[in-house]
This record gives structure tokens, C-alpha cells and sequence, in this order.
């Protein structure tokens, strides 16, 4: 079984550690990346007249926050 350490710098692409003590920094502006979700659904409601059957699929946005 793999540490958290070991999956955090899989999931990251990368295998050296000294990066781990820079996580924090690296990631300190994460929820920032992506679009605030109540604006994302406002939009939808305001373009479309009849959303009950709406159905959204999100392919590739970054983190799906939004999701």
C-alpha cells in the first residue's frame, strides 16, 4: 500500500520529495483556480428556460468544482 506521501507525488506526475514541503504554497491558491459555482448555475438558470431535465456533464474542467 502506498503512503500519502508516495500518492500525493503520483498524482502530481512527479517522484522527487523535496517538493512536498512546498505543497502548501504550490496549492495555497487551489479553490481559486476554477469559477465560483453559485455564478455558473445563475448562468445556466438565466440562459435556459426550462432546467428540470437538464442534464450537465463535465469533461476535463480542472478540478470540478463546479460539478
Amino acid at each position: 500500500m502506498k503512503t500519502i506521501e508516495q500518492s500525493v507525488l503520483t498524482a502530481m506526475d512527479y517522484t522527487d520529495r523535496v517538493i512536498l514541503p512546498c505543497l502548501p504554497y504550490i496549492l495555497q491558491d487551489f479553490l481559486e483556480i476554477s469559477s465560483d459555482p453559485d455564478v455558473i448555475a445563475n448562468l445556466i438558470q438565466n440562459c435556459l428556460s426550462d432546467i428540470n431535465f437538464l442534464k450537465i456533464l463535465n469533461l476535463g474542467y480542472i478540478k470540478g468544482a463546479v460539478s
